[in-house]
């Protein structure tokens, strides 16, 4: 039996999926700003997801067919959302990223990030890095923070943390899960 694949939204620069044919990668959608990276849907993160758009300009915005296929992004799309080295470039717009992830997440879909870790000299040896990340970061998303942070903050969730793999030197890797039900 052939496995269905998964609808899969990636963000930012490392967006491109393979162009192998692999049939697990055609559920993917890209969405990036840069268009050198050639994504399905050219999109400044920093304003949050296309979640609604009207169909009649997505031509003119640069977006592939697709991406068009693809927009506006609806709540309940994806299973899973993937940010490669890309919220550690998002200022002002990251809590309202991170409420346009949990609305395209369907319910137990996965949200997969991948950042530089604080002490690393990664973290702020780009000029573009406005943000760095810690082992606590990812807890602000979860039930046990909601009353201290959510809440003034209006962050979506309550998250579930799944694997949080730490590396100092380099990287953070967070696999963060939206609830069935919420």
């Amino acid at each position: 039996m052939a496995k269905i694949p998964q609808k899969v939204l990636r963000l930012g620069e490392s967006a491109r999926p393979p162009d192998d044919g692999v049939p697990e990668h055609l559920g993917w959608v890209t969405i990036d700003k840069a268009g050198a990276a050639k994504p399905d849907i050219l999109w400044d993160l920093e304003g949050g997801l296309p979640i609604f758009l009207d169909k009649n300009r997505l031509s003119e915005l640069g977006i592939t067919e697709k991406g068009m296929a693809a927009l506006p992004l609806e709540e309940g799309t994806f299973d899973r959302v993937v940010a490669e080295h890309v919220l550690e470039h998002i200022g002002e717009g990251y809590i309202g990223l991170l409420r346009a992830v949990w609305d395209v997440l369907k319910p137990g879909g996965i949200f997969e990030v991948l950042v530089p870790h604080y002490l690393s000299k990664h973290a702020w040896g780009d000029p573009t890095h406005v943000r760095a990340f810690s082992e606590t970061s990812f807890d602000y998303l979860t039930e046990e923070r909601k009353q201290v942070y959510r809440d003034r903050y209006e962050i979506p969730g309550p998250w579930v943390k799944g694997s949080l793999k730490i590396d100092r030197a380099r990287d953070i890797q967070a696999i963060m899960r939206k609830p069935e039900v919420t």
